[in-house]
């Protein structure tokens, strides 16, 4: 397991990933949670605030992924935000 912390503005930045030597042919799961007061936006490389999948203050969310994936998060402008990501994976 790998634990993170990711400050998230209103730049797109790289807030989860699942290294390629992970996977053994077989789901990987990722746990982020919204630590900041600001909603954070996630989804892929061209993720806005307009167009991301919203978590709330204090709001956690899992997924599990069988593919080398990376997660972006984004917060609106001025916004700030610090997300905490538990993952599989030593890298």
């Amino acid at each position: 397991m790998k634990a993170t912390r990711v400050n998230v503005t209103d730049a797109a930045a790289v807030a989860a990933w699942t290294p390629p030597q992970a996977h053994v042919n077989r789901p990987l799961s990722v746990v982020v949670k919204n630590a900041g007061t600001d909603s954070v936006f996630v989804g892929a490389s061209d993720v806005t605030a307009a167009a991301g999948y919203e978590l709330i203050a204090n709001e956690i969310v899992s997924y599990s992924t069988v593919a080398v994936d990376t997660l972006y998060a984004i917060c609106d402008t001025g916004g700030t935000a610090t997300l905490h990501v538990l993952r599989e994976g030593n890298d």
